[in-house]
């Protein structure tokens, strides 16, 4: 199963409308935590991580960049309009560095 990791930058925004986001965002499987071996951590704002499986009207998996791109787009401008979004596939191990610790 494949994983994202998207990042959403809301032109004009207050932190208000990020809570918006991240309320509509974690609705649908794109979490503001990312877990690692040891610990589960807080994504920087706007950006989300899915490992979800997410399914499409066939019912089948989505794993493909552009399709959750559109999906993350479509969620985006339910709270927002002027924005920028990134979508990226993970296939390989996820390094970070000094995100805070989920307690």
């Amino acid at each position: 199963m494949a994983r994202f990791i998207v990042r959403v930058e809301l032109y004009g925004s207050e932190d208000a409308d990020y809570d918006d986001l991240h309320e509509i965002m974690i609705e649908n499987k794109f979490l503001k935590t990312i877990k690692s071996d040891k610990n589960t951590y807080h994504l920087p704002r706007g950006q989300y991580h899915l490992y979800e499986k997410l399914l499409n009207e066939e019912n089948e998996i989505i794993d493909d960049e552009t399709e959750v791109a559109r999906i993350a787009k479509n969620l985006v401008e339910t709270v927002w309009t002027d924005f920028g979004l990134i979508v990226s596939k993970v296939d390989g191990p996820i390094k970070m560095h000094n995100l805070k610790i989920v307690k």
